[in-house]
């Protein structure tokens, strides 16, 4: 069967990024705004007849808050809406790790990220910054079963997680691919929007 169509609705830019207000440039929204802007946004894509919504995620402070209205918009309004976080799908994952030579997944600012957007936007990327722009290997948080709220800046100065000079556009087109392949996939995947 051929797949149905997807209308792809523009890009929500801002989000839940309080971590980061320590640096530079950082909008951010609260939790009731960002809330009632991903209801009301579902709301008014409802209202034009669309049943099923996929809210694709690029940002990990979204995360939770995205669980939370899903099921809330499921409740209210008998609406399906699937969450996801790209680089969280088990298949995107696993290509991820196969591109990736520093690093398993996506990190803030890291390989992953400056390699798609080096592919993407080349100009918007310092390269002569990139060898000196490196951050920590990995996100020092608390162990499982435990949360505290932390500045992204007390865990990296300069808010870099893991390897951004060894990101390419070549890996950034491969990365791209993959998680849009994983999406198409997590789309036709008829449990995705089983009740």
């Amino acid at each position: 069967n051929p797949p149905e169509k997807a209308v792809v609705a523009p890009t929500v830019w801002c989000g839940l990024a309080e971590h980061h207000m320590d640096l530079g440039g950082t909008f951010t929204l609260d939790h009731s705004t960002y809330h009632a802007l991903i209801r009301c946004l579902c709301r008014s894509i409802q209202r034009h007849g669309f049943r099923r919504i996929c809210v694709v995620n690029g940002h990990g402070g979204n995360i939770h808050a995205l669980h939370v209205i899903s099921a809330e918009l499921k409740q209210e309004l008998d609406l399906r809406v699937l969450v996801c976080t790209y680089w969280t799908l088990p298949d995107v994952a696993k290509s991820f790790a196969e591109i990736l030579e520093k690093q398993s997944n996506v990190l803030h600012a890291g390989e992953a990220e400056t390699s798609m957007l080096l592919h993407l936007k080349p100009d918007l990327v310092d390269q002569d910054a990139l060898q000196q722009a490196d951050g920590p290997a990995e996100l020092k948080m608390m162990g499982p079963g435990a949360y505290r709220w932390n500045s992204f800046k007390s865990m990296s100065p300069n808010g870099v997680i893991g390897f951004p000079s060894a990101a390419s556009a070549e890996k950034g087109a491969k990365l791209l691919s993959a998680a849009s392949e994983g999406l198409f996939r997590l789309l036709e995947e008829p449990d995705s929007w089983a009740d």
